[in-house]
């Protein structure tokens, strides 16, 4: 369907004589069902925030198409208020469409902008700050999060900061390639985890739910775990009662291990035997 009312000039020129002030109570798909002609990258600066993130779902075509529209995207953000507006529009279209993940070159972009305006206040964050980051605000590009991005994080975060982070990780993590998830583990679980030396980290043996403490603290991310790395984190006796909690033995059920891993896991279920875990 062409434009009713063709104009000479750019989409953001079209816009603003076919639909004035009004442009900003339209949706996104209006402008494309009328323009066949319609570039987003032309209209940026006049269209809303919903407008901007329906415009990001679609694909976009050509060489260099998806990273050249998500980089524009993202430079329209200038401060972490306009970036948590964005996620939020962004969370609320992906959940409402039902639209699967957005694209890599999108969810790329918006985390280096989320990480570049924010890190400065890194060290003022408390658990529930790192709760709404990771589980809520960057729940639809969390799967594509790098090691670099990771590394941003401070190492002296609290517990309860850490396991918020890892609980949102492991919300995603059937959405994470095998190297993304492996990378988690490498660069953010294992280094957190060891860095009490002897002393077992996040433990405390008063917690109704401490023997859980392999699901808590690591999650979906145990299935990258190896028999050493785990000698690193708890002693042989421990990691038997935390093996054994039934919370860890659903968990590790649904998980693949290597076989050297499977095969010592299953030594430490004391009361399960005949558990196998092995690929």
């Amino acid at each position: 369907m062409g434009s009713a009312c063709p104009v000479s000039g750019n989409s953001s020129a079209w816009l603003q004589q076919n639909f004035g002030n009004f442009s900003q109570f339209a949706d996104y798909n209006d402008f494309v069902a009328l323009n066949g002609n319609f570039s987003a990258m032309e209209a940026l600066s006049s269209l809303t925030v919903p407008q901007i993130v329906s415009c990001s779902l679609f694909p976009a075509t050509g060489p260099g198409a998806a990273g050249n529209i998500s980089d524009s995207i993202v430079g329209t953000l200038k401060n972490s208020t306009d970036v948590y507006n964005f996620l939020t529009s962004l969370n609320n279209a992906v959940t409402s469409k039902n639209n699967g993940s957005v694209t890599p070159q999108l969810s790329q972009a918006l985390l280096n902008k989320t990480f570049q305006v924010i890190r400065t206040n890194f060290s003022s964050f408390n658990s529930s700050d790192w709760a709404q980051l990771f589980q809520n605000q960057l729940s639809s590009v969390l799967p594509e999060i790098t090691t670099d991005q990771m590394s941003l994080i401070p190492n002296n975060i609290s517990c309860n900061s850490y396991q918020a982070i890892v609980k949102g990780l492991d919300s995603n993590f059937s959405q994470m390639t095998p190297a993304k998830q492996e990378s988690v583990y490498k660069s953010f679980v294992k280094p957190y985890l060891t860095n009490k030396g002897n002393t077992i980290t996040c433990f405390n043996q008063t917690d109704a739910n401490s023997s859980a403490w392999l699901v808590t603290n690591m999650a979906s991310f145990m299935t990258y775990t190896s028999e050493e790395d785990l000698a690193l984190f708890a002693n042989e006796t421990m990691l038997q009662i935390f093996a054994s909690d039934s919370s860890c033995v659903q968990l590790a059920s649904q998980l693949k291990f290597p076989k050297n891993t499977a095969v010592y896991y299953t030594s430490l279920l004391t009361s399960s035997g005949n558990t196998n875990l092995s690929r």
